[in-house]
């Protein structure tokens, strides 16, 4: 807070959005190295898919309603979700088993059953991708506020 930032953005815009980024009122920040963090929330990419939930896009959409401009984010982002089994299942019938080199990688399971490690996406599967993203960025730049109306997903 004490120093300006290299966005040029303002700070106490940053921290608000670090405070509403926990349901559980996390603290929003830490200077003292001997403290431990205070809280599970995350930033990142908002498609990441190494976490099974956004947490931290969600707290902010319920605890801002200026965020709520960010929904159509979260639900595409659920969309692109393959963490449960069905899904995975959904997932696996959506992509291709031959890589671009056209060889196949496999592995054997727990169960000692052989499996085909499933390749990049169907040309259908990413040109449905492709039309929701860009729907997403329409609604976003038609809807959201002066600040991602020239937003690019």
């Amino acid at each position: 807070m004490q120093q300006p930032n290299p966005w040029d953005n303002d700070n106490k815009e940053l921290l608000t959005m670090y405070r509403g980024a926990s349901a559980d009122g996390e603290c929003p920040l830490v200077v003292d190295t001997n403290t431990p963090s205070c809280g599970k929330s995350r930033f990142g990419c908002w498609v990441c898919t190494l976490v099974e939930e956004d947490k931290s896009m969600v707290a902010m959409i319920q605890n801002d309603e200026e965020k709520e401009w960010m929904l159509p984010l979260l639900e595409l982002r659920k969309e692109f979700e393959y963490m449960g089994p069905e899904a995975r299942k959904l997932d696996r019938s959506r992509r291709d088993f031959r890589r671009r080199t056209g060889h196949l990688s496999s592995y054997t399971d727990k169960d000692g059953v052989f499996q085909l490690v499933p390749g990049p996406y169907k040309q259908d599967i990413r040109a449905y991708f492709l039309r929701r993203i860009l729907q997403t960025q329409k609604i976003l730049q038609e809807m959201g506020p002066k600040a991602v109306k020239d937003l690019k997903l």
